[in-house]
């Protein structure tokens, strides 16, 4: 299976059709409208934010294995990756209160995955929701460029999503997974792509394992409150709190231990 980063050997491409070439990631603020009214109760009214793009977190290689419960080559991708491929092989991640979308083409048999986290700030309902749009909308868009990149026609995508535990201690007035959850069955709803699966919130971790070839997706419930997902999940929310803060002055923060 190729690597995200390492483009396919003389690649067939067809001649540009109106509504299948790449589209730019959209700005934060059209993005945060569509939350609004996907979800007016929990946003206020708030300022103008900029355009500006996160850094791209998925830039960085995913891990590749060969499963030997499979039999097939592997991509492990963590907190802020994501991989699209074609062909045989899977695509495999841990998830606490992260969410995955697994997009599909059916016809190019084209698959992709992501995982994402959606911190925000305690006491404010509304800044959650703003970095909510802000990184999540880019990990749905970027995945479905790189699927259009090899093929895809995201007007045939269709969705799996899974995720979204409440797996984070201290974690007393805000529930991450299910800002989640939330946001990513807003985005599917809004770019009318058909949810053929779901296995959301809930208390347990997941291992993920999807297959791009096939569509398929098996999933394992892990060991409640499991130590190494717990780990992950809070090395991911101190990665962001460190980052540079998006434009807007959106603080990102870590609970207390």
């Amino acid at each position: 299976m190729k690597s995200r980063s390492e483009p396919a050997t003389n690649p067939v491409r067809p001649e540009p059709v109106e509504g299948l070439a790449p589209r730019p990631l959209r700005p934060f603020d059209k993005a945060q409208d569509r939350l609004r009214q996907a979800q007016p109760e929990r946003l206020g009214t708030q300022p103008e934010r900029s355009g500006a793009q996160p850094e791209r977190s998925g830039a960085v290689v995913p891990l590749t294995y060969f499963d030997r419960d499979f039999q097939v080559d592997a991509v492990k991708i963590l907190p802020g990756q994501y991989h699209a491929s074609r062909g045989p092989g899977s695509i495999t991640t841990v998830l606490g209160s992260c969410v995955s979308t697994c997009l599909w083409d059916p016809v190019e048999r084209i698959g992709g995955m992501n995982h994402f986290m959606l911190p925000g700030q305690p006491g404010a309902v509304a800044s959650p929701w703003e970095a909510s749009g802000r990184l999540g909308v880019h990990a749905m868009e970027v995945l479905i460029n790189d699927m259009v990149r090899l093929g895809a026609d995201r007007r045939r995508l269709v969705a799996k999503v899974f995720g979204g535990a409440r797996v984070l201690q201290g974690f007393d007035t805000l529930d991450v997974g299910a800002l989640n959850t939330e946001f990513v069955l807003a985005f599917l709803q809004e770019e009318n792509m058909r949810i053929l699966a779901q296995d959301l919130q809930g208390t347990s971790p997941r291992k993920i394992h999807f297959f791009p070839e096939t569509g398929k997706v098996q999933l394992r419930k892990l060991h409640l409150h499991h130590d190494a997902v717990q780990r992950q999940d809070r090395a991911y929310l101190d990665t962001l709190s460190k980052a540079q803060r998006p434009a807007g002055d959106i603080e990102l923060f870590t609970p207390p231990r």
